[in-house]
Order: structure tokens, then sequence, then C-alpha cells
């Protein structure tokens, strides 16, 4: 799990566990507004970067494997980037050219 919260624009963003599941959620500053961004009972979530327009790169590790995703930090916006799973390391290609690989971001 990371313990880390991300600022994307005017909100956090960050894993709340519960039962051995992490799903995100975002809060405003001021600590109102608070989000639920994933529910997925069968996954961890994890916010590894947050991009320059705000939205949260995110892994989700289930059964079936890890994959990399992307939220808005207000909910909307979602898009799978796509993974494959190899040796326990994450292989993602995130836009040509531009390769992120291993398991911790």
């Amino acid at each position: 799990m990371n313990d880390e919260a991300f600022l994307a624009g005017n909100r956090l963003v960050f894993t709340r566990e519960s039962d051995g599941q992490g799903d995100l959620y975002s809060i405003a500053l001021d600590a109102s507004d608070e989000r639920r961004l994933t529910d997925t009972p069968d996954a961890y979530e994890d916010a590894v970067a947050i991009t320059e327009s705000g939205g949260v790169i995110y892994e989700v590790d289930s059964d079936s494997g890890i994959d990399l995703q992307r939220i808005g930090a207000d909910g909307n916006g979602f898009a799978v980037l796509g993974s494959t799973v190899e040796d326990e390391r994450l292989v993602t290609i995130l836009s040509p050219g531009v390769i992120i690989e291993g398991s911790a971001f």
C-alpha cells in the first residue's frame, strides 16, 4: 500500500484500505467533498503518479494481474492504459516511445 497522498489540482488523492481492499478517494483541500473514485471488491488500487492535467495514474492489483489505469481526481476520464505481467514486473506503454517498468513507481 502506498501511504502517500497526491495533490491533483485542488484535490488530494489517496488510497483507503478496508478488509484488504484498497480504493482511491479524493478530497478537497479544505477537507470537504470526499469522493470515492474506485469501487472494486476484488482488486486493490494504489495511486502512483499525477499527470500534468490532474489525472491520477494508479495500479490495479487483482487475481488476474496488475493493470495501470487513469482517472481524473473528480472521478471522470477513466482510461485503461494497459499492462503485461511478466515475472512479477509491470511493463506498460503509456504513449508511443514512453515505457514505465517496475511494480513500484
